[in-house]
């Protein structure tokens, strides 16, 4: 079995240009490529758990950009992170999971 990629885990990423077989990026070098202001803020991905949704967001430019799962009122889940890797949307469900078996 092939090892996963972000592209295979985020397929939007092939389309805006990651290099095929990468497993982690940079937030300035997606942030470079999608935004434009340092108030700008672009989805790359959305993830459904349960009867939530997330939507996975680069944010800002240069040194004030990040990577930050976005709740259903937008709301950062977590915290913010500099370097996408593959298994992010497993580690957001895990989270997930986590905080509702808490709350039960």
């Amino acid at each position: 079995m092939p090892h996963m990629t972000l592209n295979d885990e985020f397929p939007l990423l092939r389309a805006l240009g990651v290099l095929e077989g990468e497993k982690s990026v940079h937030d300035y070098i997606m942030a470079g490529i999608v935004n434009t202001t340092a108030s700008s803020a672009y989805t790359l991905h959305t993830a459904t758990i349960g009867e939530h949704t997330y939507h996975l967001r680069i944010v800002g430019l240069g040194d004030g950009c990040y990577f930050a799962w976005i709740d259903d009122q937008c709301q950062i889940v977590g915290t913010a992170f500099h370097r996408l890797e593959v298994g992010e949307e497993s580690r957001l469900k895990s989270q997930m999971n986590l905080d509702l078996a808490k709350s039960a």
